[in-house]
């Protein structure tokens, strides 16, 4: 453009012809070279004006479509925090749910478990728990060197016809049955914990377990030598050798079915529990209850004495299933096996 300047000569003028197509007329325009140089500067500037706006808002709306596309990102990804948002706040309200659920399921659960506490605890399996020691076996001694005998007793030699008399193996076939009739009684196929819990507890609640006083047991359940008539007998419960006026305690809920004298039993009281069992304390000094009353286990119903058929003081004791004698051992040492089976939990 300078070079362009330069070689104007602003003193001279100069021509311009224009002829129109249409016509055909010439026109001739005079220009100086002043004029000319004029126009072109002004025509420069404003193509450099020009220049300068259209790049300027050329500028303008990349800024402007680069901030549309930011809007338009912001606005999706804040869309997307508020679902996210909803939905946060949809999960906490399920949570708050599920934790009142839990709370309140814990809540059960704990309640039931202070309550096996207390029955198990009432049974002498919780003491050698906390003892950390296992449950002690039960006592026996040999009846020959033992006084306090008696209770009632089946006379083989006399009568051998007698089912008992037919099963020599009642002292062992019984236990196993008795086993499984716990095991049965004590078993869980369907249900929560708490419904699990709810059975056991029931179960337990009316399961003779442990012992009725704390005594050894000197004359066992099935055959044996009569003391009274020195012929073959079935025993039908177990004597525990306790002091005359020792406590005699019942070992599971129930209500007390008869308190009565006999011949055989001397003072007795039976108590009747749930699913058909029935516990006899016999050759008692002493009744604590009436017929009719309902008791706890541990709860005290008599004193041990030498009434009936007896040798000597002692408690006799009988556990009745479904209207049938049982076992007592095999009920005592079901305590045994929780207390095992409480440490074990409680070393785990």
């Amino acid at each position: 453009m300078l070079k362009l300047f330069k070689s104007f000569e602003l003193n001279k003028d100069f021509c311009v012809w224009i002829v129109p197509p249409v016509d055909g007329r010439v026109h001739k325009v005079r220009c100086s070279g002043k004029r000319v140089a004029c126009i072109l500067s002004l025509a420069f500037i404003v193509a450099i004006s020009f220049m300068f706006v259209a790049g300027d808002y050329t500028r303008v709306q990349l800024q402007r479509a680069k901030l549309h596309f930011t809007m338009s990102h912001l606005l999706k990804e804040k869309e997307n925090l508020a679902r996210s948002n909803e939905s946060l706040q949809n999960e906490v309200k399920s949570l708050q749910g599920l934790n009142h659920k839990v709370l309140t399921y814990e809540q059960n659960v704990r309640q039931r478990v202070e309550e096996l506490a207390w029955i198990l605890d009432s049974a002498g399996v919780l003491g050698a728990v906390k003892r950390n020691i296992k449950a002690a076996p039960l006592q026996k001694q040999d009846a020959k060197n033992s006084d306090g005998l008696g209770g009632a007793e089946l006379d083989c030699e006399s009568d051998p016809s007698q089912p008992a008399c037919l099963r020599p193996g009642i002292g062992g076939a019984e236990i196993e049955r008795d086993s499984e009739l716990l095991d049965e009684m004590s078993s869980e196929q369907d249900g929560s914990l708490v419904d699990h819990l709810d059975q056991l507890i029931e179960a337990l609640k009316s399961l003779p377990i442990g012992l009725p006083g704390p005594g050894y047991i000197n004359s066992g359940y099935g055959y044996r030598i009569s003391p009274f008539t020195g012929r073959p007998s079935i025993h039908q419960g177990v004597d525990l050798a306790l002091p005359m006026g020792s406590e005699v305690t019942a070992t599971a809920e129930g209500y007390v079915h008869s308190v009565r004298r006999t011949g055989t039993y001397g003072l007795a009281v039976d108590i009747v529990h749930e699913n058909g069992i029935m516990t006899r304390y016999a050759h008692l000094s002493r009744a604590l209850v009436n017929e009719g009353d309902r008791v706890c286990r541990g709860e005290m119903v008599g004193l041990v004495g030498s009434s009936g058929r007896s040798t000597g003081p002692h408690l006799h004791y009988e556990v009745w299933v479904g209207g049938k004698p049982r076992n007592p051992e095999t009920f005592m040492k079901l305590s045994e096996r929780l207390a095992q089976l409480a440490l074990l939990s409680a070393q785990s």
